[in-house]
């Protein structure tokens, strides 16, 4: 993770990096908080997972570079 965030601040120079992660996922959603990315929203119903429909956060990290 610490090498992709330093291409991406470093090398590409993005201004914002974002995603989405299953809200139920807490390991992952943990990673991406140590590393400084914040929840910005949630997304009711973004994707169908085991046959229900399931909510995701849409997380981000601004870069170095603003």
């Amino acid at each position: 993770m610490e090498e992709i965030l330093d291409l991406a601040d470093n090398w590409l120079m993005l201004k914002r990096i974002e995603l989405g992660v299953f809200v139920d996922n807490e390991k992952v959603i943990n990673l991406y908080e140590s590393c400084g990315f914040k929840i910005e929203g949630r997304r009711k119903y973004a994707a169908i997972r085991n046959g229900k429909y399931e909510d995701e956060y849409i997380i981000y990290k601004e870069g170095n570079r603003i």
